[in-house]
């Protein structure tokens, strides 16, 4: 089977196209070809539309990459939290958010409990949780929700404080910021993980609500503990 011949556009030919300033170049062929019955090179074409100045190249992206934070190095020392919105219930319930908190050092999952949003009493619920199970930690470990911070650049003296940094101040307990998306991964895994395989285990028990949600959750608990645990170790790299 012969192959479709292919013909060669002059730069002064190809000019005469009124098109070409409006549309990009692959458009372009196909519109050439439909007009003149004609194929062009679509990298001789892109030449030319270069040549004369009707085509810029794209830079290529720079792709950042971000060195990984050294876990801490003893269990309880550093509290990673997060909210994590889902459809935890699909179409049998209302959408709701779990408020998941995982230990830094080993990434061993410390609590998590279903709520309808994620707000600031949600959160005093989950460490009050947290304190009966494990104590006090020395780090919450956040990212940068209203929250956990005044985002606000006019607020000064108490006021720059949210009331649950206030809270963990009072405590003894340090709150820190994620400066990125990418410094609180271990957590983010953890809502991944949750997101699959608790999301069958809702549905197979048919749970539809947060009460329900919860207490089933209290009883499975152990089994997402030991299941993403690791061993301790120092300046282990995630």
């Amino acid at each position: 089977m012969k192959g479709q011949e292919t013909h060669y556009f002059s730069e002064q030919e190809l000019k005469k196209h009124e098109i070409i300033q409006k549309v990009e170049d692959k458009r372009l062929k196909q519109k050439l070809a439909e007009r003149d019955g004609k194929q062009i090179n679509r990298e001789t074409l892109r030449q030319w539309m270069t040549e004369g100045g009707l085509y810029k190249a794209k830079r290529a992206k720079q792709v950042r990459t971000h060195e990984r934070r050294l876990r801490r190095a003893c269990f309880g020392e550093l509290v990673q939290i997060d909210g994590s919105p889902h459809d935890w219930f699909e179409d049998r319930g209302e959408r709701c958010c779990l408020i998941v908190f995982i230990d830094d050092a080993t990434s061993a999952l410390i609590t998590a409990r279903f709520f309808p949003v994620e707000t600031t009493d949600a959160y005093f619920e989950t460490v009050k949780e947290h304190f009966k199970r494990y104590g006090m930690p020395m780090s919450y470990y956040s990212d940068r929700h209203s929250i956990f911070r005044i985002n606000h650049p006019d607020c000064t003296g108490e006021n720059k404080m949210s009331q649950f940094e206030r809270a963990m101040s009072k405590l003894g307990i340090e709150l820190i910021n994620a400066n990125s998306p990418q410094a609180k991964g271990r957590v983010d895994r953890m809502n991944k993980t949750l997101q699959d395989r608790l999301v069958k285990e809702l549905r197979l028990e048919w749970i539809s609500d947060i009460g329900t949600a919860n207490r089933f959750y209290g009883r499975i608990y152990s089994r997402y503990c030991t299941g993403v645990y690791r061993p301790e170790c120092n300046n282990y790299k995630s």
